[in-house]
Protein backbone atom coordinates (compact mmCIF):
# COMPACT_ATOMS: atom_id res chain seq x y z
CA UNK A 1 0.00 0.00 0.00
CA UNK A 2 1.25 3.06 -0.86
CA UNK A 3 1.69 6.43 1.58
CA UNK A 4 -1.01 8.18 -0.38
CA UNK A 5 -3.49 5.25 0.15
CA UNK A 6 -2.34 4.76 3.46
CA UNK A 7 -3.43 8.38 4.09
CA UNK A 8 -6.70 7.76 2.83
CA UNK A 9 -7.64 4.55 4.52
CA UNK A 10 -7.08 6.02 7.84
CA UNK A 11 -9.35 9.81 6.84
CA UNK A 12 -11.81 7.38 5.59
CA UNK A 13 -11.75 5.22 8.98
CA UNK A 14 -11.96 8.58 10.74
CA UNK A 15 -14.83 9.78 9.01
CA UNK A 16 -16.13 6.36 9.54
CA UNK A 17 -15.92 6.55 13.03
CA UNK A 18 -17.16 9.77 13.76
CA UNK A 19 -20.31 8.80 12.46
CA UNK A 20 -21.32 5.68 14.02
CA UNK A 21 -19.26 6.16 17.89
CA UNK A 22 -22.57 8.14 19.06
CA UNK A 23 -24.92 5.46 17.82
CA UNK A 24 -22.79 2.36 17.84
CA UNK A 25 -22.98 1.12 14.72
CA UNK A 26 -21.76 -2.30 13.30
CA UNK A 27 -18.49 -3.40 12.05
CA UNK A 28 -16.72 -2.98 8.82
CA UNK A 29 -14.06 -4.91 7.29
CA UNK A 30 -11.54 -4.50 4.69
CA UNK A 31 -11.68 -7.19 2.29
CA UNK A 32 -8.81 -8.24 0.53
CA UNK A 33 -7.60 -6.89 -2.51
CA UNK A 34 -9.05 -9.01 -4.76
CA UNK A 35 -12.55 -9.30 -3.23
CA UNK A 36 -15.21 -7.69 -5.43
CA UNK A 37 -17.82 -5.41 -4.58
CA UNK A 38 -21.56 -6.21 -4.88
CA UNK A 39 -21.97 -4.02 -7.89
CA UNK A 40 -19.31 -5.67 -9.09
CA UNK A 41 -20.22 -9.49 -8.50
CA UNK A 42 -23.78 -8.79 -9.49
CA UNK A 43 -23.08 -7.28 -12.72
CA UNK A 44 -20.72 -10.01 -13.59
CA UNK A 45 -22.95 -13.15 -12.09
CA UNK A 46 -25.89 -12.15 -14.16
CA UNK A 47 -24.18 -11.86 -17.13
CA UNK A 48 -22.39 -15.47 -16.84
CA UNK A 49 -24.73 -17.39 -14.92
CA UNK A 50 -27.37 -20.02 -15.15
CA UNK A 51 -30.37 -19.92 -13.51
CA UNK A 52 -29.55 -22.60 -10.93
CA UNK A 53 -25.88 -20.08 -10.64
CA UNK A 54 -27.90 -16.98 -9.95
CA UNK A 55 -26.78 -14.91 -6.21
CA UNK A 56 -29.83 -14.06 -5.71
CA UNK A 57 -29.20 -11.16 -3.06
CA UNK A 58 -27.02 -9.36 -5.66
CA UNK A 59 -28.25 -10.18 -9.14
CA UNK A 60 -29.32 -6.83 -10.70
CA UNK A 61 -32.48 -6.03 -12.43
CA UNK A 62 -32.64 -5.80 -16.19
CA UNK A 63 -35.43 -3.10 -15.98
CA UNK A 64 -35.61 -0.88 -13.43
CA UNK A 65 -38.04 -1.57 -10.46
CA UNK A 66 -39.26 1.10 -8.32
CA UNK A 67 -40.20 1.05 -4.76
CA UNK A 68 -41.80 3.83 -2.39
CA UNK A 69 -40.68 4.33 1.38
CA UNK A 70 -41.68 6.12 4.20
CA UNK A 71 -39.33 7.03 6.79
CA UNK A 72 -38.54 9.20 9.93
CA UNK A 73 -35.89 11.84 9.45
CA UNK A 74 -33.55 10.88 11.85
CA UNK A 75 -30.54 12.82 10.89
CA UNK A 76 -31.21 13.18 7.42
CA UNK A 77 -29.72 16.42 6.50
CA UNK A 78 -28.19 17.06 3.08
CA UNK A 79 -25.37 18.96 1.62
CA UNK A 80 -25.57 18.80 -2.44
CA UNK A 81 -21.51 18.78 -1.99
CA UNK A 82 -21.11 15.60 0.41
CA UNK A 83 -24.31 13.50 0.07
CA UNK A 84 -26.99 14.89 -2.38
CA UNK A 85 -29.88 17.17 -2.74
CA UNK A 86 -32.63 15.45 -1.11
CA UNK A 87 -34.22 12.99 0.41
CA UNK A 88 -34.78 11.32 -3.13
CA UNK A 89 -31.54 12.20 -4.98
CA UNK A 90 -28.62 11.09 -2.42
CA UNK A 91 -25.25 8.81 -2.20
CA UNK A 92 -27.66 5.92 -1.40
CA UNK A 93 -30.43 6.26 -3.34
CA UNK A 94 -27.75 6.59 -5.90
CA UNK A 95 -26.08 3.34 -4.82
CA UNK A 96 -29.35 1.26 -4.91
CA UNK A 97 -29.99 2.38 -8.36
CA UNK A 98 -26.02 1.88 -9.79
CA UNK A 99 -26.20 -1.51 -7.77
CA UNK A 100 -29.66 -2.80 -7.94
CA UNK A 101 -31.42 -0.72 -10.74
CA UNK A 102 -34.04 -0.02 -7.54
CA UNK A 103 -35.42 3.43 -8.09
CA UNK A 104 -36.35 4.36 -3.86
CA UNK A 105 -38.87 6.55 -4.10
CA UNK A 106 -40.13 8.69 -0.60
CA UNK A 107 -43.56 8.71 -0.07
CA UNK A 108 -43.04 10.41 2.84
CA UNK A 109 -40.32 12.05 5.09
CA UNK A 110 -41.21 13.14 8.86
CA UNK A 111 -39.35 14.17 12.06
CA UNK A 112 -39.50 11.07 14.35
CA UNK A 113 -41.68 12.45 17.04
CA UNK A 114 -44.84 12.32 14.40
CA UNK A 115 -43.93 9.09 12.87
CA UNK A 116 -45.18 6.52 14.62
CA UNK A 117 -49.33 8.48 13.98
CA UNK A 118 -48.34 8.81 10.63
CA UNK A 119 -48.15 5.52 10.14
CA UNK A 120 -51.61 4.61 12.40
CA UNK A 121 -53.22 7.21 9.64
CA UNK A 122 -52.00 5.35 7.07
CA UNK A 123 -53.07 2.49 8.04
CA UNK A 124 -56.59 3.64 8.60
CA UNK A 125 -56.75 4.63 4.83
CA UNK A 126 -54.64 1.53 3.57
CA UNK A 127 -52.54 3.98 1.54
CA UNK A 128 -49.20 2.60 2.72
CA UNK A 129 -45.69 3.00 0.97
CA UNK A 130 -44.08 -0.49 -0.10
CA UNK A 131 -41.92 -0.59 2.77
CA UNK A 132 -41.90 1.31 6.06
CA UNK A 133 -40.87 0.69 9.80
CA UNK A 134 -43.48 -0.16 12.49
CA UNK A 135 -43.59 -0.77 16.34
CA UNK A 136 -44.75 -3.59 17.91
CA UNK A 137 -48.53 -2.46 18.62
CA UNK A 138 -48.38 -1.38 14.75
CA UNK A 139 -46.92 -4.56 13.68
CA UNK A 140 -49.66 -6.65 15.27
CA UNK A 141 -52.17 -4.90 13.56
CA UNK A 142 -50.80 -4.87 10.36
CA UNK A 143 -50.87 -8.82 10.69
CA UNK A 144 -54.51 -8.48 11.87
CA UNK A 145 -55.43 -6.29 8.72
CA UNK A 146 -53.52 -8.16 6.15
CA UNK A 147 -51.71 -4.80 5.33
CA UNK A 148 -48.38 -6.33 5.34
CA UNK A 149 -46.69 -9.22 3.52
CA UNK A 150 -45.69 -12.95 4.58
CA UNK A 151 -41.36 -12.69 3.96
CA UNK A 152 -40.66 -15.97 4.96
CA UNK A 153 -39.59 -17.27 1.54
CA UNK A 154 -38.33 -13.90 0.29
CA UNK A 155 -36.15 -13.65 2.64
CA UNK A 156 -34.48 -17.07 2.69
CA UNK A 157 -33.85 -16.71 -1.22
CA UNK A 158 -32.85 -12.99 -0.74
CA UNK A 159 -31.31 -12.18 1.83
CA UNK A 160 -27.65 -11.88 2.02
CA UNK A 161 -25.38 -13.88 4.38
CA UNK A 162 -24.25 -10.95 6.25
CA UNK A 163 -28.01 -9.92 6.72
CA UNK A 164 -28.68 -13.33 7.93
CA UNK A 165 -25.68 -13.46 10.11
CA UNK A 166 -27.20 -10.24 11.70
CA UNK A 167 -30.47 -11.29 12.63
CA UNK A 168 -28.88 -14.78 14.05
CA UNK A 169 -26.95 -12.80 15.99
CA UNK A 170 -29.68 -11.55 18.51
CA UNK A 171 -32.21 -14.78 17.15
CA UNK A 172 -35.17 -13.17 20.00
CA UNK A 173 -35.08 -10.10 18.46
CA UNK A 174 -35.66 -11.87 14.60
CA UNK A 175 -38.22 -14.09 16.11
CA UNK A 176 -40.09 -11.74 17.64
CA UNK A 177 -40.89 -10.51 13.94
CA UNK A 178 -42.73 -13.61 13.51
CA UNK A 179 -46.06 -14.66 13.68
CA UNK A 180 -47.52 -17.79 13.57
CA UNK A 181 -43.95 -19.45 12.42
CA UNK A 182 -44.43 -16.96 9.48
CA UNK A 183 -41.39 -13.35 9.02
CA UNK A 184 -44.24 -9.71 8.78
CA UNK A 185 -41.94 -8.37 10.91
CA UNK A 186 -37.75 -8.02 9.81
CA UNK A 187 -36.04 -6.53 13.63
CA UNK A 188 -33.83 -3.49 12.98
CA UNK A 189 -32.13 -5.16 16.26
CA UNK A 190 -30.05 -3.66 18.26
CA UNK A 191 -26.09 -2.48 19.46
CA UNK A 192 -25.93 -4.81 21.93
CA UNK A 193 -26.67 -5.14 25.58
CA UNK A 194 -23.50 -2.70 26.85
CA UNK A 195 -24.63 0.10 25.01
CA UNK A 196 -28.28 -0.27 27.41
CA UNK A 197 -26.43 -1.07 30.52
CA UNK A 198 -25.15 2.28 33.52
CA UNK A 199 -22.09 2.20 34.86
CA UNK A 200 -21.08 3.87 37.97
CA UNK A 201 -18.59 6.43 36.74
CA UNK A 202 -16.48 8.44 39.56
CA UNK A 203 -13.48 11.22 39.53
CA UNK A 204 -10.60 9.23 39.63
CA UNK A 205 -8.05 12.20 39.99
CA UNK A 206 -10.48 13.26 43.12
CA UNK A 207 -9.95 9.51 44.15
CA UNK A 208 -6.57 9.63 43.72
CA UNK A 209 -6.05 12.76 45.62
CA UNK A 210 -7.77 11.32 48.32
CA UNK A 211 -5.45 8.09 48.50
CA UNK A 212 -8.83 5.84 47.90
CA UNK A 213 -8.60 2.76 45.67
CA UNK A 214 -10.70 1.70 42.99
CA UNK A 215 -14.27 0.70 45.02
CA UNK A 216 -15.33 -3.29 44.20
CA UNK A 217 -18.08 -3.66 46.76
CA UNK A 218 -20.81 -1.62 47.61
CA UNK A 219 -19.58 -0.52 50.94
CA UNK A 220 -16.22 0.63 49.29
CA UNK A 221 -18.11 2.90 47.47
CA UNK A 222 -20.20 4.09 49.82
CA UNK A 223 -17.05 5.11 51.74
CA UNK A 224 -15.51 6.93 48.60
CA UNK A 225 -18.94 8.61 47.86
CA UNK A 226 -18.83 10.23 51.94
CA UNK A 227 -14.89 11.17 51.37
CA UNK A 228 -16.50 13.08 48.30
CA UNK A 229 -18.85 14.80 50.09
CA UNK A 230 -16.28 15.33 53.26
CA UNK A 231 -12.72 15.91 52.46
CA UNK A 232 -12.94 18.73 49.93
CA UNK A 233 -12.11 16.48 47.12
CA UNK A 234 -11.70 19.58 44.58
CA UNK A 235 -9.39 21.74 46.76
CA UNK A 236 -10.92 24.83 47.14
CA UNK A 237 -11.26 25.14 50.84
CA UNK A 238 -15.14 24.62 50.72
CA UNK A 239 -17.67 22.00 52.11
CA UNK A 240 -19.60 22.43 48.68
CA UNK A 241 -19.29 18.99 46.89
CA UNK A 242 -21.84 16.50 46.37
CA UNK A 243 -21.49 12.23 46.63
CA UNK A 244 -23.65 11.28 43.98
CA UNK A 245 -25.50 13.04 41.47
CA UNK A 246 -28.40 11.57 40.01
CA UNK A 247 -31.77 13.18 37.84
CA UNK A 248 -35.22 12.29 38.78
CA UNK A 249 -36.18 10.39 36.29
CA UNK A 250 -35.65 7.03 38.31
CA UNK A 251 -34.61 4.67 34.89
CA UNK A 252 -31.16 6.75 34.86
CA UNK A 253 -30.19 5.97 38.23
CA UNK A 254 -31.77 4.44 40.89
CA UNK A 255 -33.00 1.29 39.34
CA UNK A 256 -29.65 0.08 38.25
CA UNK A 257 -28.62 0.78 42.19
CA UNK A 258 -31.42 -1.76 42.86
CA UNK A 259 -29.59 -4.41 41.11
CA UNK A 260 -27.29 -4.44 43.81
CA UNK A 261 -30.20 -5.77 46.15
CA UNK A 262 -31.58 -8.38 43.56
CA UNK A 263 -34.11 -6.24 42.83
CA UNK A 264 -35.03 -5.69 39.10
CA UNK A 265 -38.14 -3.04 39.34
CA UNK A 266 -38.99 -1.75 35.74
CA UNK A 267 -38.94 -5.07 33.87
CA UNK A 268 -41.25 -8.40 34.11
CA UNK A 269 -39.32 -11.50 35.11
CA UNK A 270 -39.41 -15.10 35.55
CA UNK A 271 -39.49 -16.39 39.37
CA UNK A 272 -40.86 -19.18 40.73
CA UNK A 273 -42.41 -20.77 36.85
CA UNK A 274 -44.04 -17.56 36.51
CA UNK A 275 -43.43 -14.45 35.02
CA UNK A 276 -43.86 -11.52 37.62
CA UNK A 277 -43.27 -7.75 37.78
CA UNK A 278 -40.21 -7.05 39.68
CA UNK A 279 -40.83 -3.66 41.01
CA UNK A 280 -43.35 -5.07 43.73
CA UNK A 281 -40.68 -8.27 44.81
CA UNK A 282 -39.78 -7.85 48.53
CA UNK A 283 -36.08 -7.72 47.11
CA UNK A 284 -37.37 -4.23 45.79
CA UNK A 285 -38.69 -3.49 49.34
CA UNK A 286 -35.17 -3.98 50.62
CA UNK A 287 -33.34 -2.01 48.24
CA UNK A 288 -35.59 0.83 48.77
CA UNK A 289 -34.69 0.65 52.16
CA UNK A 290 -31.17 1.43 51.72
CA UNK A 291 -31.72 3.46 49.06
CA UNK A 292 -33.70 5.82 51.88
CA UNK A 293 -30.59 5.38 54.44
CA UNK A 294 -28.05 6.47 51.52
CA UNK A 295 -30.25 9.46 51.42
CA UNK A 296 -30.02 10.54 55.11
CA UNK A 297 -26.15 10.13 54.87
CA UNK A 298 -26.08 12.81 51.85
CA UNK A 299 -24.37 9.92 49.51
CA UNK A 300 -27.87 11.13 47.33
CA UNK A 301 -27.86 14.90 47.46
CA UNK A 302 -31.19 16.26 49.24
CA UNK A 303 -32.41 18.14 45.84
CA UNK A 304 -32.70 14.82 44.37
CA UNK A 305 -36.29 14.25 43.77
CA UNK A 306 -36.21 17.50 41.66
CA UNK A 307 -33.10 16.97 40.09
CA UNK A 308 -33.67 17.21 36.24
CA UNK A 309 -31.42 15.45 33.63
CA UNK A 310 -29.67 18.46 32.40
CA UNK A 311 -29.05 19.39 36.23
CA UNK A 312 -27.78 16.11 37.04
CA UNK A 313 -25.06 16.13 33.83
CA UNK A 314 -24.45 19.98 34.37
CA UNK A 315 -23.45 19.12 38.42
CA UNK A 316 -21.31 16.29 37.01
CA UNK A 317 -19.54 18.17 34.77
CA UNK A 318 -19.18 21.48 36.51
CA UNK A 319 -17.49 19.63 39.39
CA UNK A 320 -19.80 19.66 42.05
CA UNK A 321 -20.53 16.06 42.19
CA UNK A 322 -18.29 13.22 42.75
CA UNK A 323 -20.28 10.55 40.45
CA UNK A 324 -22.89 10.04 38.50
CA UNK A 325 -24.47 6.76 37.07
CA UNK A 326 -24.51 6.83 33.26
CA UNK A 327 -23.61 4.74 29.99
CA UNK A 328 -20.60 4.15 28.35
CA UNK A 329 -20.80 6.69 25.90
CA UNK A 330 -20.74 9.50 28.79
CA UNK A 331 -17.11 9.89 27.95
CA UNK A 332 -18.24 11.47 24.20
CA UNK A 333 -20.11 14.30 26.18
CA UNK A 334 -20.01 14.74 30.08
CA UNK A 335 -16.05 13.71 29.23
CA UNK A 336 -15.39 15.92 27.19
CA UNK A 337 -16.96 18.97 28.44
CA UNK A 338 -15.81 17.92 31.87
CA UNK A 339 -11.96 18.14 30.68
CA UNK A 340 -12.72 21.49 29.08
CA UNK A 341 -13.81 22.67 32.69
CA UNK A 342 -10.59 20.78 33.60
CA UNK A 343 -7.93 19.46 31.99
CA UNK A 344 -6.54 17.27 35.12
CA UNK A 345 -9.94 15.57 35.46
CA UNK A 346 -10.43 12.01 35.12
CA UNK A 347 -13.10 9.92 34.99
CA UNK A 348 -13.60 6.10 35.53
CA UNK A 349 -16.20 3.63 35.78
CA UNK A 350 -17.40 0.49 37.63
CA UNK A 351 -19.97 -1.81 37.11
CA UNK A 352 -22.76 -2.04 39.95
CA UNK A 353 -21.06 -3.86 43.34
CA UNK A 354 -23.58 -6.42 44.94
CA UNK A 355 -24.70 -5.80 48.03
CA UNK A 356 -25.41 -9.41 49.03
CA UNK A 357 -21.93 -11.29 48.09
CA UNK A 358 -23.72 -12.58 45.61
CA UNK A 359 -22.79 -11.95 41.52
CA UNK A 360 -24.47 -8.60 40.63
CA UNK A 361 -27.25 -9.29 37.63
CA UNK A 362 -28.29 -6.46 35.66
CA UNK A 363 -31.62 -6.25 33.96
CA UNK A 364 -32.18 -4.62 30.60
CA UNK A 365 -35.56 -3.41 28.76
CA UNK A 366 -36.22 -5.42 25.43
CA UNK A 367 -34.33 -3.64 23.03
CA UNK A 368 -36.43 -4.42 19.68
CA UNK A 369 -38.25 -1.50 19.05
CA UNK A 370 -38.84 -0.93 15.39
CA UNK A 371 -39.59 -3.44 12.73
CA UNK A 372 -39.03 -3.19 8.80
CA UNK A 373 -42.34 -4.11 6.53
CA UNK A 374 -43.42 -4.53 3.26
CA UNK A 375 -47.18 -3.57 1.99
CA UNK A 376 -49.05 -6.27 1.13
CA UNK A 377 -49.66 -3.94 -2.09
CA UNK A 378 -45.77 -3.90 -3.01
CA UNK A 379 -45.28 -6.28 -6.16
CA UNK A 380 -41.07 -6.22 -5.60
CA UNK A 381 -40.88 -7.18 -1.87
CA UNK A 382 -37.63 -8.80 -2.76
CA UNK A 383 -36.26 -5.21 -3.51
CA UNK A 384 -36.82 -4.15 -0.03
CA UNK A 385 -34.60 -7.39 1.06
CA UNK A 386 -32.03 -6.23 -1.24
CA UNK A 387 -31.28 -2.72 -0.25
CA UNK A 388 -30.97 -4.06 3.78
CA UNK A 389 -27.81 -5.90 1.87
CA UNK A 390 -26.20 -3.38 0.71
CA UNK A 391 -27.00 -1.57 4.10
CA UNK A 392 -25.56 -4.43 6.15
CA UNK A 393 -22.80 -5.32 3.72
CA UNK A 394 -21.33 -1.70 3.82
CA UNK A 395 -21.61 -2.05 7.99
CA UNK A 396 -20.00 -5.92 8.14
CA UNK A 397 -17.61 -6.30 5.18
CA UNK A 398 -17.26 -2.47 3.46
CA UNK A 399 -14.21 -1.53 1.83
CA UNK A 400 -12.45 1.99 3.37
CA UNK A 401 -13.62 3.77 -0.07
CA UNK A 402 -17.08 3.08 0.64
CA UNK A 403 -16.87 4.39 4.36
CA UNK A 404 -18.10 7.82 2.51
CA UNK A 405 -21.61 6.48 2.73
CA UNK A 406 -21.36 6.46 6.92
CA UNK A 407 -20.17 10.38 6.50
CA UNK A 408 -21.75 12.42 9.04
CA UNK A 409 -25.71 12.45 8.90
CA UNK A 410 -25.80 10.24 5.77
CA UNK A 411 -26.97 6.55 8.32
CA UNK A 412 -30.18 8.76 8.59
CA UNK A 413 -30.82 8.65 4.67
CA UNK A 414 -30.36 4.50 3.99
CA UNK A 415 -33.84 4.34 6.31
CA UNK A 416 -35.74 2.17 6.50
CA UNK A 417 -33.40 -0.38 4.92
CA UNK A 418 -30.76 -0.14 7.79
CA UNK A 419 -30.03 -2.58 10.07
CA UNK A 420 -28.27 -2.58 13.47
CA UNK A 421 -25.95 -5.39 14.26
CA UNK A 422 -24.49 -6.01 18.52
CA UNK A 423 -20.83 -5.78 17.97
CA UNK A 424 -19.65 -3.40 20.02
CA UNK A 425 -18.15 -5.58 23.08
CA UNK A 426 -16.11 -7.39 19.75
CA UNK A 427 -15.00 -3.77 19.09
CA UNK A 428 -13.86 -3.39 23.01
CA UNK A 429 -12.17 -6.58 22.85
CA UNK A 430 -10.30 -5.23 19.52
CA UNK A 431 -9.05 -2.47 20.72
CA UNK A 432 -7.80 -3.86 23.87
CA UNK A 433 -5.68 -6.31 21.95
CA UNK A 434 -4.31 -3.67 19.32
CA UNK A 435 -3.08 -1.75 22.71
CA UNK A 436 -1.58 -4.73 23.80
CA UNK A 437 0.42 -4.44 20.57
CA UNK A 438 -1.47 -6.53 18.04
CA UNK A 439 -0.93 -6.75 14.41
CA UNK A 440 -3.90 -4.40 12.89
CA UNK A 441 -3.86 -6.20 9.50
CA UNK A 442 -7.48 -7.72 8.97
CA UNK A 443 -8.50 -5.16 11.67
CA UNK A 444 -12.54 -4.41 11.52
CA UNK A 445 -12.25 -0.61 9.76
CA UNK A 446 -14.33 0.28 12.46
CA UNK A 447 -12.17 -0.56 15.16
CA UNK A 448 -9.43 0.71 13.47
CA UNK A 449 -11.48 4.17 13.61
CA UNK A 450 -11.77 4.25 17.18
CA UNK A 451 -8.36 2.79 17.88
CA UNK A 452 -6.65 5.89 15.79
CA UNK A 453 -8.45 7.96 17.84
CA UNK A 454 -7.48 6.28 21.25
CA UNK A 455 -3.65 7.03 20.42
CA UNK A 456 -4.57 10.51 19.80
CA UNK A 457 -5.64 10.83 23.67
CA UNK A 458 -2.60 8.19 24.88
CA UNK A 459 -0.25 9.95 22.88
CA UNK A 460 -1.35 14.07 21.93
CA UNK A 461 -3.28 14.18 24.87
CA UNK A 462 -5.81 15.10 22.74
CA UNK A 463 -9.59 15.12 24.09
CA UNK A 464 -11.38 14.13 20.69
CA UNK A 465 -10.37 10.53 21.28
CA UNK A 466 -11.18 10.29 25.27
CA UNK A 467 -14.79 8.84 24.62
CA UNK A 468 -13.63 6.07 23.00
CA UNK A 469 -10.95 5.45 25.46
CA UNK A 470 -12.60 5.30 28.15
CA UNK A 471 -15.96 3.47 26.77
CA UNK A 472 -13.80 1.01 24.89
CA UNK A 473 -10.39 1.24 26.64
CA UNK A 474 -8.67 -1.81 28.56
CA UNK A 475 -10.46 0.18 31.98
CA UNK A 476 -13.51 1.40 30.27
CA UNK A 477 -17.16 1.11 30.27
CA UNK A 478 -17.15 -1.75 28.19
CA UNK A 479 -14.50 -3.83 30.10
CA UNK A 480 -16.30 -3.58 33.52
CA UNK A 481 -19.49 -5.00 31.73
CA UNK A 482 -17.83 -7.47 29.51
CA UNK A 483 -17.61 -10.38 32.73
CA UNK A 484 -21.32 -9.50 33.39
CA UNK A 485 -22.65 -10.34 29.49
CA UNK A 486 -19.54 -13.03 28.94
CA UNK A 487 -21.51 -14.59 31.78
CA UNK A 488 -25.12 -14.64 31.10
CA UNK A 489 -25.83 -12.20 33.78
CA UNK A 490 -28.20 -9.86 31.74
CA UNK A 491 -31.89 -10.67 32.41
CA UNK A 492 -33.69 -9.11 29.88
CA UNK A 493 -37.51 -8.32 29.85
CA UNK A 494 -40.02 -11.02 29.68
CA UNK A 495 -42.21 -8.43 27.79
CA UNK A 496 -41.09 -8.89 24.24
CA UNK A 497 -44.22 -7.68 22.68
CA UNK A 498 -47.40 -5.21 22.14
CA UNK A 499 -48.81 -4.84 26.19
CA UNK A 500 -51.57 -6.94 27.33
CA UNK A 501 -55.05 -5.78 27.00
CA UNK A 502 -55.82 -4.53 30.79
CA UNK A 503 -51.75 -3.09 30.50
CA UNK A 504 -52.61 -0.77 27.66
CA UNK A 505 -55.24 0.92 29.69
CA UNK A 506 -54.26 0.45 32.82
CA UNK A 507 -50.09 0.77 32.79
CA UNK A 508 -49.61 4.52 33.21
CA UNK A 509 -50.92 4.97 36.18
CA UNK A 510 -49.13 1.43 37.52
CA UNK A 511 -46.01 3.32 36.78
CA UNK A 512 -47.05 6.72 38.18
CA UNK A 513 -47.95 5.18 41.36
CA UNK A 514 -44.86 2.81 41.49
CA UNK A 515 -42.77 6.17 40.81
CA UNK A 516 -44.05 7.99 43.58
CA UNK A 517 -43.95 5.63 45.98
CA UNK A 518 -40.42 4.74 45.29
CA UNK A 519 -39.57 8.79 45.82
CA UNK A 520 -41.80 8.90 48.63
CA UNK A 521 -39.99 6.27 50.54
CA UNK A 522 -36.24 7.33 49.51
CA UNK A 523 -36.80 10.75 50.13
CA UNK A 524 -38.47 9.68 53.97
CA UNK A 525 -41.83 11.45 52.81
CA UNK A 526 -42.94 7.69 53.37
CA UNK A 527 -41.85 4.80 55.71
CA UNK A 528 -40.53 1.46 54.40
CA UNK A 529 -44.06 -0.07 55.31
CA UNK A 530 -45.82 1.87 53.16
CA UNK A 531 -43.94 -1.01 50.62
CA UNK A 532 -46.95 -3.42 51.00
CA UNK A 533 -49.61 -0.93 50.74
CA UNK A 534 -48.64 -0.01 47.59
CA UNK A 535 -47.96 -3.33 46.30
CA UNK A 536 -51.31 -4.13 47.42
CA UNK A 537 -52.89 -1.41 45.40
CA UNK A 538 -50.91 -1.75 42.33
CA UNK A 539 -52.55 -5.25 42.38
CA UNK A 540 -55.68 -4.32 42.67
CA UNK A 541 -55.72 -1.15 40.30
CA UNK A 542 -55.11 -4.14 37.42
CA UNK A 543 -51.53 -5.56 38.09
CA UNK A 544 -53.14 -9.31 39.21
CA UNK A 545 -55.30 -8.78 35.59
CA UNK A 546 -51.52 -7.76 33.92
CA UNK A 547 -49.97 -10.58 35.42
CA UNK A 548 -52.50 -12.91 34.40
CA UNK A 549 -52.79 -11.79 30.69
CA UNK A 550 -48.75 -11.66 30.89
CA UNK A 551 -48.43 -15.85 31.81
CA UNK A 552 -51.56 -16.60 29.24
CA UNK A 553 -49.15 -14.73 26.85
CA UNK A 554 -45.98 -16.19 27.44
CA UNK A 555 -47.06 -19.60 28.55
CA UNK A 556 -46.12 -19.69 32.07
Amino acid sequence: MTQKSLKKLVSLALIFVMAISTIGCGKAETPAPSEATPTETASSESEAATAEEIDYPWEKYAEEVTITRGYPASGATFDPNTNGTDDSNNIWTQWYKDTYNINVVNAFEISDSEYSQKIDLLMASGNLPDVFMVNAVQLKQCIELGLIQDLTEVFDKYASEELKATMHNYELGFQSGFSDGKLYGISRQYFGDAGNMLNIWYREDWANKLGIAKPTTLEEFKELCIAFRDKDPDGNGKNDTLALTLDNSLANGIYSLMFAYGAYPNIWIEKDGQVQYGGIQPEAKTALAELNKWYNEGIISQDWATTSRNQMKEGFVNGTAGAVLYASHIGYSLGVSLLGNDADARITPVAIPSATGEPINYAVTWPITQYVVVSSKCKNPEAAIKCMNGYTYFSEKSTAELCELYAENNGGLAMPFRINNATDMQQHLEVVQLLNGASDEGMLTTTMGKYLYIRKWLDEGDPEGYGQYVQLGPDGGYAQLYPIINEGRVITDSLRGPQTETMATNWSSLQTLLEETYTQIICGQKPIEYFDEFVASWKALGGDQITIEMNEAYGK
